[in-house]
């Protein structure tokens, strides 16, 4: 036995060892990776790209396990369809609980080694009214469906399709909303007259590249690809403070002219 302290993807990805089984083990951390987005640690390491990393790492009979407590039925499925399509073959999957959803998904070529028969496609027992018990639930082999899965570039497993929660799009409106009506209600007219919509632009695109910076920089932590250079930022980026600066010290009248150029 070898205990080796790293991130999972980053040992996946660079080892040339090769393993009968790997288990992702109860990789539910609610620490963020930064303070300015949404990505939790193991946002990378659960993802179709590192379900395909742990299969280059198997032997010819190996076995690829997840398990946890997963709440909810479309978690495990989206999951199971996630390390399914990453294999090219149905996952056993056994689901048990007697209040929300825990679920042990197994897939690789160690599956083939079991009796045939010995399980059939997923099915699931209703429990009885009340009872509470943990028991299993379901077990077989999960069909595959075309299920969105969590990729490297859309890393948010949590969420069903690729969109925005509601309460986020309606926090963010509510924030434009208020900025607005103060600063009209606020803000001088004569301030308001001299809005400078050229230095505006320029500002809110050196803002989108940082912000690209953000959320590029845990993907290229936690993802760790042996021998790749970092990403860089969009071309422009660099000069853009150069440019704020050189704007800011024209008059008015020369950045409208600019502009308009």
């Amino acid at each position: 036995m070898k205990a080796v302290i790293n991130d999972g993807r980053n040992y996946l990805q660079n080892t040339t060892e090769r393993f009968d089984l790997i288990i992702f083990a109860l990789p539910d951390s609610l620490t963020l990776t930064s303070s300015n987005t949404s990505l939790r640690l193991e946002s990378f390491l659960l993802t179709q790209e590192s379900i395909e990393a742990a299969r280059a790492r198997l032997t010819s009979d190996g076995l690829v396990v997840l398990y946890n407590y997963y709440r909810d039925q479309w978690l495990v499925e989206k999951l199971a369809n996630m390390a399914g399509h990453a294999f090219n073959q149905e996952p056993l999957v056994s689901t048990y609980g007697g209040w929300g959803r825990a679920a042990v998904i197994m897939v690789g070529p160690r599956l083939k080694e079991l009796p045939p028969g010995k399980f059939g496609p997923y099915k699931e027992q209703d429990p009885a009214p009340g009872d509470r018990r943990l028991r299993v639930i379901g077990e077989g082999y999960f069909p595959l469906t075309g299920s969105t899965p969590a990729t490297d570039d859309w890393p948010f497993l949590y969420l069903r399709e690729h969109s925005f929660a509601l309460i986020y799009v309606v926090g963010l409106g509510m924030v434009a909303l208020f900025a607005l009506s103060g600063t009209l209600t606020l803000a001088p007219r004569g301030v308001l007259r001299r809005f400078d919509w050229h230095m505006f632009f320029l500002v809110r695109q050196h803002l989108a590249g940082q912000l690209a910076g953000l959320l590029r920089h845990p993907q290229q932590c936690a993802a760790g690809r042996a021998g790749e250079q970092p990403t860089q930022g969009p071309a422009h980026q660099p000069f853009l403070p150069a440019a704020v600066r050189r704007a800011r010290r024209q008059s008015p009248a020369a950045t409208r002219g600019a502009a308009a150029g």
